[in-house]
């Protein structure tokens, strides 16, 4: 399955945090972006798929998509104008 590629606005490296850590990085990550521009994460926190879905639903940022590559999750994110950092 090919996984489809774009170019993030931000490209942020949180492997080795674990969430509550990952989530306030993230939260800091998306505060430098302007709205409708985009977040890429890559973490090896087993949870950090389940965590940053569920938190995007709650924060009103939209999830792009979540692959994984080596035992480490590469996860893009949308700042979304009025959703809540």
């Amino acid at each position: 399955m090919k996984v489809q590629t774009f170019q993030p606005d931000k490209i942020v490296d949180l492997r080795g945090l674990r969430c509550p850590n990952l989530l306030i990085a993230t939260i800091k990550a998306l505060q430098t972006l302007a709205p409708e521009q985009t977040l890429q994460i890559t973490a090896n926190d087993p949870n950090a798929p389940h965590n940053l879905t569920s938190w995007c639903q709650q924060s009103g940022h939209t999830l792009l998509a979540i692959h994984n590559e080596a035992d480490t999750f590469v996860i893009n994110l949308q700042k979304n104008a009025e959703s809540q950092p």
